[in-house]
């Protein structure tokens, strides 16, 4: 209805838009979606008809003066900005001091242009063998193998173009690091990564094929103090967990949980720093409050469940876990604080748990996540006595970054 009220072909724009869902290979059609692109755009659509903002889709006029579609949503404090980045048109929001709901369905409609809307499905598998309700939310098919991509473009878009300067710098020695290095070639930014000297080859590369320059560090610790120097000279960082901007995006899966499983009771999430855990909590139990949102973290990747038993920020003096990517050594004051208001508990699971669900994932529902995934399916066999037959648990799996090699070490 909008489309014919702005006097524009709606087959025409239709085929502009899945073009743009379709750059760089991010299929919306294919196998990493439980929708048709007809239908993402049919859902993009509905709501009240604005010529400047649609659910997120606004026009607004292109470099020949004709009508082009350009992603558009309020930002929080209600007003609509947009920037040109890479000769695409964009709409930036500036967040607010705490993480809110509104925050978490404007970054939605932000980055929606940039990701895939993952599928979540039922699993009679794991309903059986837990005796409950049991769904999995395959983040692992999002763009990059990862939910990263999520916050690392609400924050890319969040920036004012004075703040992006000479570019974007993260630290990371996993999807951290994707996830940014994709968002920057995707915004026509430059990325700096950097990245501990452990950090495995296959990160390496792949953060190196998105385009980022990689920079290493002794260690994941030199490798944040180095981030000081890189804003003096005008880069702006982007935070793995401990950002606003980025927990909104990472939340924006909560909202989808919601949506797809309204009469969800419990959902189940890994914990490297804390970002991911708060922001879904915080878009689950704000518009759903009885619903259960528990961590998980694995042996020698658990700082949050040893800052929460010391009530105060521990810091882990090494990462010994197989879940690389839960590496972070320490939760920030603000995650912390945010787990221990939203997490009803955090479950610690051993790396041989987490390969063993692992391994169940891949033989059973033929997905190979990894570790810091699969070991959400390791906590919930811990808390089956938990889930009645009548409630709905929703494990996500956030990840799926696992080297071939690595198979090599699953337990039999």
């Amino acid at each position: 209805m909008f489309l014919a009220t702005l006097g524009t072909n709606f087959e025409a724009v239709r085929s502009d838009l899945l073009a743009f869902f379709m750059k760089d290979g991010n299929d919306i059609r294919g196998g990493a979606t439980a929708q048709s692109g007809e239908e993402q755009f049919e859902r993009a659509s509905r709501g009240s008809a604005s010529a400047l903002d649609v659910q997120g889709l606004g026009v607004a006029a292109g470099s020949s003066g004709d009508k082009e579609l350009v992603p558009g949503v309020l930002n929080d404090r209600g007003s609509v900005a947009h920037q040109s980045i890479n000769n695409t048109r964009y709409t930036v929001g500036f967040m607010p001091d705490t993480l809110t709901l509104s925050a978490i369905q404007n970054a939605r409609q932000r980055i929606a242009p940039c990701i895939r809307r993952t599928p979540l499905t039922p699993s009679s598998t794991l309903s059986e063998r837990l005796k409950t309700n049991v769904y999995v939310k395959l983040e692992l098919f999002q763009k990059t193998g990862s939910f990263k991509v999520r916050g690392a473009f609400n924050k890319a878009l969040s920036l004012k173009p004075e703040e992006r300067g000479q570019g974007i710098v993260a630290v990371s020695g996993g999807n951290h690091a994707q996830a940014v290095g994709y968002a920057a070639r995707t915004l026509g930014l430059r990325a700096v990564i950097l990245m501990p000297e452990a950090t495995p080859h296959n990160y390496v590369e792949a953060t190196r094929a998105y385009g980022a320059e990689v920079k290493f560090a002794p260690d994941v610790e030199a490798a944040f103090a180095a981030v000081a120097e890189f804003q003096r000279q005008g880069w702006a960082y982007i935070h793995p967990f401990d950002d606003l901007a980025v927990m909104a995006g990472q939340g924006t899966i909560g909202l989808e949980i919601l949506d797809d499983v309204p009469q969800v009771t419990d959902v189940i999430v890994s914990i490297g720093g804390g970002g991911l855990i708060s922001g879904i909590a915080t878009a689950v139990r704000t518009l759903k409050p009885a619903v259960r949102v528990w961590g998980v973290e694995t042996e020698g990747a658990d700082c949050m469940s040893k800052s929460l038993a010391a009530d105060k920020i521990v810091t882990l003096e090494a990462i010994t876990s197989v879940a690389r990517t839960l590496g972070a050594p320490a939760p920030s004051e603000r995650t912390l604080a945010m787990v221990k208001d939203l997490v009803e508990g955090v479950t610690v699971v051993s790396d041989d748990e987490a390969l063993s669900a692992l391994r169940l994932l891949l033989e059973r529902l033929k997905i190979l996540t990894e570790p810091a995934a699969s070991c959400t399916l390791a906590a919930a066999e811990r808390l089956k006595d938990q889930f009645s037959p009548e409630r709905h648990v929703v494990l996500l799996l956030c990840g799926g970054n696992m080297r071939i090699k690595d198979l090599a070490s699953l337990p039999d």
